[in-house]
This record gives C-alpha cells, structure tokens and sequence, in this order.
C-alpha cells in the first residue's frame, strides 16, 4: 500500500420523511375531504334554492337504496343512514371536484415554494452545463 493512500468507507445517509410530515400529510388526507364535502353540500343547497345554475334532477332528492338493504335489520342499520341524506349524490360529484382543485393547488404552492426555497440544482463538485452556441452545419 501506498504512504498517502487510506480507505474511506462511505456512510449511508438514509433518506426518510419527518414524522411531522407523515403527520401533516395524514391531516390533509382527512382534512381536504370534509372541507370539500362541507364546500359541496352548502354550494348544491344554496344553487337549488336560488335557482342559479343546473343540477341535474337524477343527482338530487334522495338517494334510492335496493330493496334487499331494507330486508335485513342489519344492513338495514348499516345503510339506512345514507337513505337520509339528501342531495348526496351530488354532493360526492362536487365534492370530488372540489378535492381534486384543492389538492392541485397545494401541489403547485408546494412546487413554486420548493423551486424557490429548495435544494440548489447542482452540487458542490458539479459544474453547470457548458453555455455554447451550435450553428448548423451545411454541406
């Protein structure tokens, strides 16, 4: 072996979430949800009273459950809750609408903040790619 050369055993940086992430992402999970079910259900109400835009007829009342829940006291005590519900199927379209803008807009604030506070693009051994100009070649 050589005077100046030494073995260096590289330590493995594991990577993993804070746990106040996890957290925070569960939240979300149950958060944006109910808020858009709450956002949903008071927007149909508001619209069908005041008539200011269509819903279509199939999606409000009541929701009709078949004839088989009501024959069994058990599914009868597991369903008929939702039997109450009105306007529920047009609360579920909205409020997956509704789900689906929010979590898009928390996931472009989330992106514009990581471009500007994030890591930086390179490296402290890595050089930026060469700035050169490529004219075309004729023959």
């Amino acid at each position: 072996m050589g005077r100046y050369s030494f073995e260096r055993t590289p330590k493995k940086k594991e990577r993993t979430v804070h746990p106040i992430w996890r957290g925070i992402g569960c939240l979300m999970l149950l958060i944006v949800p109910a808020i858009s079910y709450a956002l949903a259900d008071i927007l149909v109400r508001y619209g069908i009273r005041q008539n200011l835009w269509f819903v279509p007829r199939e999606l409000i009342g009541y929701p009709q459950l078949p004839p088989e829940v009501w024959r069994y006291d058990i599914l009868t005590t597991l369903f008929g809750w939702i039997a109450r519900i009105e306007n529920l199927y047009a609360d579920l379209i909205l409020t997956l609408v509704f789900v689906v803008l929010i979590l898009g807009v928390i996931a472009m604030v989330y992106a514009m903040t990581y471009k500007v506070a994030g890591p930086s693009q390179y490296g402290p051994m890595d050089a930026p790619p060469p700035r050169i100009k490529v004219r075309r070649h004729k023959r």
